[in-house]
């Protein structure tokens, strides 16, 4: 029957402290409530009435996605959530959701993927951390196990915006638990795309030696998001370090920048890596470099480990500024100027990134809408997430 009601009970923890030696017995006031809201719901079904999930316009609910009941006996509340099983729903009510038009509908979806209580992903939040002086998230990933217990791991990311580190961290939480490096995970295709070429650019300029001198920094240094960032790594944070950024390839449009502790004294080489970025214009690339050196610094009161992820930059530009007007005041010096324009930049610096390193990353084909697509991969393309096969990268 199309529209079956779905109803899941979770029973609250006992209170701080107090050891509950038998599994609490849930109270009959919310045995009533699964039941009644399971009749109203198997009622409009058969009635071809609207499903009353749906009344309320709950904006956490994704259209095609079946809800479900999540009632709280301890405290005493109950709301639907989208239900995060595809493979439990009948074949001929499976959906795949299209990908997310924005960066405000791509949240949702992820929100949704991190419920607390029946997500299988953790969900990035703020949490207790500073948002002063870079936004930051956090989020913790079921460790492997050691003897008879997990150790979980804490990933902790900053962006230019709190909704944007938030996207950044689930994208990485969802490659960990993938594979790491066997795949890329993003919002829709050009996300996806954008962080892997943008991730296999920074990993081979790495890999080879400068042959040419970095760019004069009067190329770069007037940018007045880098100018941001990097008085607040060098002089709020005062953190010591040095910044520079070398084209990708002669006549290419497309830069790294690196940002390195300095040394304690002369002649130690480059101190560790803080941050790097991979972007069109010598100033972007600068910027995120920057960015990234801040967030670095920032992450070890966190608990978590000092070194910088591969580099995503302005991936997200075009999820963030899709269909948000630009005021004509703001120019690059504010965030949602500069995210407008990283993301008409971003279709020309993936073709040349593209160009440079070969073959592109390759989507992971979906089974017919008919098949069940297991796994995790699957969860997340039915949620209407890019996940991308990165692997093998040669030309």
């Amino acid at each position: 029957m199309e529209n079956a009601a779905a109803a899941h009970a979770v029973d609250a923890a006992a209170a701080d402290g107090a050891a509950a030696p038998h599994p609490r017995r849930p109270p009959g006031t919310l045995a009533a409530l699964l039941a009644g809201a399971a009749a109203h719901r198997l009622l409009c079904a058969a009635a071809g009435l609207p499903d009353p999930a749906t009344e309320a316009d709950d904006p956490r609910l994704l259209p095609g996605i079946p809800a479900v009941l999540l009632a709280d006996a301890r405290p005493a509340r109950a709301d639907h959530h989208s239900w995060l099983g595809p493979e439990r729903i009948d074949a001929d009510r499976r959906v795949r959701l299209a990908p997310p038009a924005g960066l405000a509908e791509a949240l949702r979806r992820i929100t949704a993927l991190g419920e607390r209580r029946c997500g299988p992903l953790p969900a990035p939040l703020p949490g207790d951390l500073p948002q002063l002086p870079v936004p930051l998230a956090t989020c913790t990933l079921p460790g492997p196990a050691t003897g008879h217990a997990t150790t979980p791991r804490t990933l902790t990311g900053g962006g230019p915006r709190l909704d944007l580190a938030r996207l950044e961290l689930f994208c990485r939480a969802a490659e960990l638990l993938l594979g790491n490096t066997a795949f890329t995970v993003g919002a829709d295709p050009g996300h996806a795309r954008g962080r892997a070429l943008r991730h296999a650019a920074a990993r081979r300029l790495a890999a080879a030696p400068h042959r040419r001198p970095p760019l004069d920094p009067a190329r770069w240094s007037g940018h007045p998001q880098l100018r941001h960032w990097w008085t607040t790594l060098t002089g709020r944070l005062a953190v010591p370090a040095r910044l520079e950024v070398h084209r990708a390839a002669p006549h290419a449009q497309a830069y790294r920048a690196v940002v390195h502790r300095t040394p304690p004294g002369p002649g130690h080489g480059p101190g560790p890596l803080l941050g790097e970025a991979v972007e069109a214009t010598p100033g972007d690339a600068a910027a995120f470099a920057a960015l990234a050196a801040v967030t670095t610094a920032c992450t070890p009161a966190a608990g978590a480990p000092d070194a910088p992820p591969p580099p995503s930059g302005g991936a997200a530009a075009p999820l963030a500024a899709a269909g948000v007007p630009t005021a004509a005041w703001e120019d690059p010096g504010w965030t949602g100027g500069w995210l407008a324009d990283l993301a008409g930049r971003e279709e020309a610096l993936q073709d040349t990134l593209h160009r440079l390193y070969g073959a592109g990353p390759a989507p992971t084909p979906p089974p017919p809408e008919s098949a069940p697509d297991p796994g995790l991969a699957g969860l997340l393309r039915s949620f209407g997430l890019t996940v991308l096969h990165t692997a093998g990268e040669a030309r």
